[in-house]
């Protein structure tokens, strides 16, 4: 296999598996929900900005448009012959497959600096991750800044330094002002190196940022109704107010103690071999019947990598800053995990067997080294400790070639784990999915075999409540059916969805479905409203994993708590607690 189809096929090979992810997990959280509301509305109502959700529901700082509406252009053609769900797996694919033509520019750029084989052990060491890959395809504001970051360190890596800056300072504009705290690292580390003139760097960086904000300016003006910088609310918001604490506030070592570890795993520690310079010994270093010389041969290496601490520093600087804020979440520093994964490829790379020199035209090796290596151990044989030497150094070269193995194995065990438990963590999207085309069909065929009676009673359209708990996991305006399907006429009645917060009971008995958390109290208080709601079905979301139990689970007529889903020849399995509770008006024959 020649190096042009190595890299074609770990190419297709990334593209798979990121896109894969958006389809098997295509619902969002209340981080994505926004963009992917936006992308709806755009592709549903274009300039009928009377009917988009975030005229409704805000959010508590704006949002800029301008990767929603790149990304609904994109999606436009799917839109004519896909909707519902299907086209939000179609939204989620189309941003992993530019997230994935993002990463191969790095991809480029890291082979350019460091060769083809430590570019090709950067993808495969992303496969390797989890929440990277997933988050390529879900539309947060990270994730455009995200290929924004991609392409500057391209640049980087290539000797275009001043570019790097200009294309973060854009995205700090327009997608996430927190790149700012890279920004600054890169731009005092290209000054110190010599790399940017400071002048002109800081002419054209100002023009670019202005572009920049006059074109979030244009676009979110439009769609917010009023003149708006987005990003400058939110810088805003976060520093001089300094709100962001209300969402959750963490100790300053969490992204050390807790984020990487979850994100980067078995790659932390290959980030360390890199950097530190460990290396495999040279095949042509003398054979030694001490072990404590053998196992010195891997210590020693070359040094410290400085070409590698050259881009772990604005990394680890990014993530050190980012620390002092009391708010943390993983997507804050996902503009690191590229440089970390390409420090771990480096790491790896030297861990691994020496690649076997090329051949000459002759098919003999293009370099008498090897031949003066045979004659090298031929003369150490023949002295007493060549022998144990020989068979300390394989052994050795034995475990570590099969310690590598078993780190990457774990890690694609490790990913397998979180898949599982993320494909059940969306419990409003499957509530959703479950009511639109199992429960209001089904309700509506009753209702139609009722009679007469029935058929009057049942006009008009059908009021579905979707509470707090299940819009912030999962559902989306893709996921509304604007009517119920008819067996007879193909179309029947209309419905109306709701997301409106804090209803008192008297006005939740007016809708003839509610969707609501199946822990709350105010759940229970709905279920017991009168009699008047009955639940109809239960919704399970992700709550812990577990051993597997060997007892068997309760019969049919059981009650049942919990659900225990097994993973395939791992020992473990994921155990599902109720989420959310479908119910139905006992009043309403829809």
């Amino acid at each position: 296999m020649t190096k042009l189809n190595r890299a074609a096929w770990t190419r297709l090979l990334t593209v798979g598996y990121i896109v894969g992810l958006a389809l098997y997990v295509p619902y969002t959280k209340v981080e994505e929900s926004f963009n992917m509301q936006a992308v709806h509305d755009i592709l549903a109502h274009g300039t009928s900005l009377e009917a988009y959700d975030h005229l409704e529901f805000p959010g508590v700082v704006p949002r800029s448009f301008v990767g929603a509406l790149v990304l609904a252009a994109l999606s436009k053609p799917a839109s004519l012959f896909l909707s519902g769900l299907a086209l939000q797996r179609a939204v989620r694919a189309m941003l992993g497959g530019l997230l994935c033509l993002a990463y191969f520019q790095f991809e480029c750029g890291v082979k350019a600096r460091f060769g083809i084989r430590v570019a090709t052990l950067t993808t495969l060491l992303l496969l390797v991750q989890f929440h990277l890959p997933f988050y390529m395809s879900r539309t947060l504001p990270n994730t455009f800044a995200l290929a924004a970051c991609l392409l500057s360190y391209s640049c980087w890596l290539r000797g275009r330094h001043s570019w790097a800056l200009y294309i973060v300072g854009a995205a700090a504009v327009v997608f996430r002002c927190d790149l700012l705290v890279l920004l600054a690292p890169l731009a005092l580390q290209f000054l110190f190196q010599g790399k940017v003139p400071f002048w002109r760097t800081l002419f054209t960086g100002v023009l670019t940022c202005g572009a920049s904000l006059a074109l979030s300016v244009a676009v979110d003006s439009f769609f917010w109704r009023h003149l708006v910088w987005p990003e400058g609310r939110v810088l805003f918001f976060n520093t001089v107010q300094n709100k962001s604490g209300e969402w959750g506030v963490y100790p300053w070592h969490w992204y050390l103690s807790s984020a990487l570890p979850r994100s980067l795993h078995v790659l932390l520690p290959l980030v360390l071999v890199g950097v530190a310079g460990v290396s495999r010994p040279s095949p042509d270093a003398p054979y030694s019947s001490r072990p404590v010389f053998e196992l010195g041969l891997w210590l020693k290496g070359r040094g410290v990598d400085w070409d590698l601490v050259e881009f772990l520093c604005p990394a680890a600087l990014f993530i050190g800053l980012y620390g002092l804020l009391p708010h943390k979440e993983l997507r804050f520093i996902f503009p690191a995990l590229p440089l970390l994964t390409l420090c771990a490829a480096r790491g790896l790379e030297r861990l691994m067997p020496h690649p076997r020199p090329a051949p000459g035209p002759a098919g003999r090796p293009s370099s008498d080294a090897p031949a003066q290596q045979e004659a090298l151990n031929g003369e150490q044989s023949k002295g007493a400790g060549k022998g144990k030497g020989m068979a300390f150094r394989w052994l050795v070269d034995s475990l570590a070639n099969l310690s590598l193995l078993l780190l990457l194995l774990l890690g694609v065990v490790a990913n397998t784990l979180f898949l599982a438990s993320a494909r059940h963590n969306y419990p409003g999207g499957e509530a959703l999915q479950t009511l639109v085309h199992a429960l209001l069909p089904a309700a509506a065929a009753a209702a139609a075999g009722g009679g007469a009676g029935g058929e009057r009673q049942c006009k008009g359209a059908v009021r579905v409540h979707i509470g707090v708990d299940a819009a912030v996991s999962g559902v989306t305006r893709f996921g509304h059916a604007p009517f119920i399907p008819s067996s007879e006429s193909g179309v029947g009645s209309e419905v109306h969805y709701s997301k409106e917060e804090g209803l008192g009971w008297d006005q939740l008995a007016s809708f003839d479905w509610i969707i609501t958390n199946a822990n709350s109290s105010s759940a229970q208080g709905a279920l017991a409203l009168d009699g008047r709601f009955e639940a109809v079905e239960t919704v399970f979301a992700f709550k812990r994993l577990v051993k597997k139990s060997p007892t068997p689970g309760p019969g049919p007529g059981d009650k049942q708590e919990t659900r225990l889903v097994p993973l395939q020849l791992l020992p473990f399995g994921l155990e599902l607690g109720p989420a959310l509770v479908i119910a139905r008006n006992r009043a309403s024959c829809q």
